[in-house]
């Protein structure tokens, strides 16, 4: 049997130009990865897909300079 797991999260970026404009960058990261194990029956493959209901969010602004 051979098994795979795939986990997405969806990441947004939002950039702060200045007080009154911003841009967002949308993106997803996901994780995966893949067993195998000695099965005697009939050859099997298992997929396994979840969507997290996280979402990360990065907030980058002007740093003031020193």
């Amino acid at each position: 049997m051979i098994e795979h797991y795939v986990q997405v999260v969806k990441t947004e970026v939002v950039t702060l130009k200045s007080s009154h404009e911003s841009s967002l960058i949308e993106q997803y990261e996901y994780t995966a990865h893949s067993s195998l194990a000695q099965s005697v029956n009939m050859p099997v493959a298992k997929f396994h897909l979840e969507l997290s209901p996280m979402l990360f969010i990065d907030l980058l602004g002007n740093q003031p300079q020193p």
